[in-house]
């Protein structure tokens, strides 16, 4: 039952990581073809200012993001089976 309930909240924050980024990512593509804006990665701090950087940033993210999102549905299905 402990497994259980840990697995669902680690899956459940993932979760929230996951929409938390996407929201920033959102926030990304509205200013994507303003050339005067940057994006400033925050795992590395390079600045990006090309529209063409931006995007695939972008691209690189929605990815990680697919990634840990599949990885937080096969946690919810582990709690599930500890369940049954």
């Amino acid at each position: 039952m402990k497994k259980q309930e840990s697995l669902e909240s680690y899956a459940d924050t993932e979760l929230i990581v996951i929409g938390t980024f996407a929201v920033g990512l959102a926030e990304i593509l509205e200013r994507v073809e303003d050339e005067g804006s940057t994006v400033t990665m925050p795992n590395t701090g390079k600045t990006l200012s090309k529209t063409s950087d931006k995007i695939a940033y972008v691209i690189d993210e929605l990815q990680y993001l697919k990634k840990k999102a599949l990885d937080a549905e096969l946690l919810l299905e582990v709690a599930k089976e500890l369940e049954d």
